[in-house]
């Protein structure tokens, strides 16, 4: 595993990007310069929500689950591979109420 460490990780994509305030939901989180430095110190951030643990699967690909949210919303998604030092973010991870019903204000094109 090659980690330029002159550049911190970036992340650009998580999938699935949405799930339930509960938390516990399985996320791939995609970017780049990923590495396992020592155990505990590779996590993902959500936001204002606590760190959890990642998994490393390759350079470009960690896996962490999500940490439960007290409101629904999107959170920005970072990576840390030394456990202090997060990098850029493209990506974010939206929240939702599954005992609310979906509303929907608008649909475009409106034909």
């Amino acid at each position: 595993t090659y980690v330029d460490l002159g550049h911190p990780c970036e992340v650009a994509s998580v999938e699935p990007a949405f799930g339930t305030l509960a938390g516990g939901e399985v996320v791939t989180v995609s970017g780049r310069n990923f590495a396992p430095l020592g155990a505990g110190l590779l996590v993902c951030h959500f936001g204002p929500l606590p760190v959890v643990p990642a998994d490393f699967v390759d350079e470009s690909h960690v896996r962490c689950a999500t940490p439960p949210a007290e409101a629904p919303g999107a959170m920005e998604v970072r990576v840390s591979i030394d456990g202090y030092h997060f990098g850029t973010s493209a990506a974010s991870f939206a929240y939702y109420d599954p005992s609310r019903a979906p509303r929907v204000a608008s649909v475009h094109p409106g034909y």
